[in-house]
């Protein structure tokens, strides 16, 4: 009977193409899950895990993007994206959540969701996004690269992006008045120890750890202490909000427009 199987090497999470396949004949019975036998069938699915040289593909081990995405838009894409396991936010990358992908100091994938992740032999990820067509070249050209990392994505700005926008109104110009400085919108965990920022329950070292952050994650900071000498942030493992030390985050904005929890 005929069976697809990989020809070379399929990265999970991968669009298949035609020549990463091929047909080989095994016995009637020889595989007990339902296969793939016509190649035609396999070229466009994703593959779920990683496919090896001669192994039959299963039913389960490729399929429709579809499958995959969490949005009913028929224009998104899910790809692989391979990324060391050091440059991704540790044990808050989860399944679900949003994350910003950077190549170097250029962000070149804001706010994508996560729909699955796979470990590889060699140490790395392959986090698999749900993203839109414009933004595949670069994704694309990100993977793989040793400059390339994750970091969770700023809630203010997904929130925004999650809102639709409405026809602007006439209004009449108000007269300009004094405004306060804007609360800061983004904290950025600067480089420092190697094992990363601890997020705690409270202000001050006497707290539990929630998390522990690597350098280049960001942040969105909801408040302060008294002494300015702490920052709450939000969101951390469970959607909780945590603190950090404010000298140990880099602020956009002024630290005194947060409110004093």
């Amino acid at each position: 009977m005929p069976v697809v199987v990989a020809r070379t090497v399929i990265p999970p999470y991968t669009a298949i193409a035609a020549g990463m396949l091929e047909v080989t004949y095994l016995p009637r019975g020889a595989v007990a899950q339902p296969a793939y036998a016509d190649p035609e069938e396999v070229v466009g699915r994703l593959a779920r895990l990683e496919l090896l040289p001669g192994v039959p593909l299963l039913r389960a081990y490729a399929v429709p993007a579809a499958e995959l995405r969490h949005t009913a838009d028929a224009r998104a894409v899910v790809l692989g994206v391979t990324v060391d396991a050091a440059r991704v936010p540790a044990e808050l990358l989860l399944t679900g959540q949003r994350v910003d992908v950077w190549r170097g100091e250029r962000l070149v994938g804001p706010g994508l969701r996560v729909v699955a992740i796979a470990g590889r032999e060699d140490g790395r990820l392959v986090v698999a996004l749900e993203s839109g067509q414009e933004l595949v070249p670069a994704l694309l050209a990100a993977s793989g690269r040793a400059d390339t990392a994750l970091t969770l994505a700023p809630l203010e700005r997904v929130a925004v992006a999650a809102t639709p926008t409405t026809a602007p109104t006439m209004t009449p110009t108000p007269t300009p008045t004094a405004t306060p400085s804007p609360t800061p919108g983004v904290a950025v965990v600067k480089p420092g120890p190697a094992q990363g920022l601890n997020v705690r329950a409270g202000p001050g070292t006497e707290h539990p750890v929630l998390a522990t952050l690597p350098a280049g994650s960001r942040l969105t900071p909801v408040g302060r202490d008294a002494e300015g000498r702490w920052v709450e942030v939000c969101c951390v493992a469970g959607g909780r909000a945590g603190w950090v030390l404010a000298e140990l985050v880099e602020l956009t904005g002024d630290q005194a427009g947060l409110p004093v929890r």
